[in-house]
């Protein structure tokens, strides 16, 4: 199995609920689609979550469409937003893209990096032939080597792949992957990077000793 499916346990018990959209996401789409008809782009979100991107893409005019992983959030986004019910999916995106037709956008935020490196790498395939030619791949908060806990739990199926994380962000939600600059770039090898970003936020007051690191980027189709 690649694809966590602790993240239906985490929503059935009302964990992770954000619903404000990734500030992140909204300043790339901004920068870099700036002067585009919004009304003329498809879009597919992976792991749209509790779907806190969803009214900041659907006030744009996209025609968006998801595919998340736990059915239970599916459900209630579903009800939430009946307008593209139709087009909010539940499926394990490592294994299968089940929409027709290709995408002007992919957009991930911190989802994909909970599997291990060769789902994530398969999905990325996936993605590469569902995007349009010059269609871009828009990730956020992808985990980066830096990353305290990449140190912290149990190797999983590659080194950078952690599970039984027992303190730290990401207790209770399975495997975590942590990404190198290097492996990134191989992982998007068919593609042009066109931005590339390192976050590293370091808490000094309290004093603390735990370093959250993470990726912004976008790639675009050749």
């Amino acid at each position: 199995m690649s694809f966590s499916t602790d993240w239906d346990v985490t929503y059935k018990s009302g964990g992770h609920r954000s619903r404000w959209p990734w500030s992140d996401l909204v300043s790339l789409f901004f920068r870099y689609l700036r002067g585009k008809d919004f009304s003329k782009l498809r879009v597919l979100e992976l792991g749209c979550g509790a779907g806190a991107n969803i009214p900041f893409l659907l006030s744009l005019g996209v025609d968006y469409h998801a595919l998340e992983g736990s059915e239970h959030i599916v459900n209630e986004l579903r009800e939430r937003f009946p307008e593209i019910q139709s087009k909010i999916k539940n499926a394990d995106f490592t294994k299968e893209i089940p929409f027709e037709g290709n995408f002007d956008i992919i957009i991930d935020r911190a989802s994909l990096v909970h599997n291990h490196s060769e789902a994530i790498t398969h999905a990325i395939e996936l993605c590469y032939g569902k995007l349009e030619k010059d269609g871009l791949f828009i990730g956020v908060d992808w985990f980066s080597d830096s990353h305290t806990d990449l140190k912290r739990g149990e190797a999983a199926e590659d080194p950078n792949t952690r599970t039984k994380l027992e303190t730290g962000s990401f207790v209770g939600l399975g495997r975590v992957h942590f990404f190198s600059k290097s492996e990134l770039l191989r992982t998007f090898d068919k593609f042009e990077a066109l931005y590339l970003e390192h976050k590293k936020n370091d808490v000094l007051i309290p004093a603390s000793d735990y370093t959250v690191a993470a990726w912004n980027f976008i790639f675009r189709k050749k």
